[in-house]
């Protein structure tokens, strides 16, 4: 599957999460301006409440994206896995040169860390 060894996902959900924070600042200065000047009459109520939960919901799903990049960087750091195996190259008349790199990097890691 293409999300195994992927911080894309992860990332994702911070550019989500920062566009719907960017969306309700938006709409909070809208509410403000039609409630000073357009439509003086109008309720604060359920636009503002709403495009509040947005912005709250907003920050946490940036915030939890962060987090999980974060340890998923150090997943990966720590296990040693490559962010894409090379399933089979065509026209290849020499050496895989990305398998014997991967190779050595597990050993490299193994060498350094003696209890893994």
């Amino acid at each position: 599957m293409f999300l195994n060894f992927s911080i894309k996902p992860l990332r994702l959900s911070v550019y989500v999460g920062l566009v719907a924070s960017c969306f309700s600042v938006v709409a909070l200065i809208a509410i403000v301006i039609d409630k000073l000047w357009i439509t003086r009459n109008m309720t604060f109520g359920i636009p503002t409440v709403l495009a509040s939960i947005v912005f709250f919901a907003g920050v946490e799903l940036m915030i939890l994206g962060l987090v999980g990049e974060y340890l998923g960087r150090l997943y990966l750091d720590q296990t040693g896995t490559p962010q894409y195996v090379v399933r089979y190259t065509v026209h290849a008349g020499h050496k895989n040169e990305s398998s014997a790199a991967v190779s050595t990097n597990r050993e490299d890691r193994s060498e350094r860390n003696p209890a893994a």
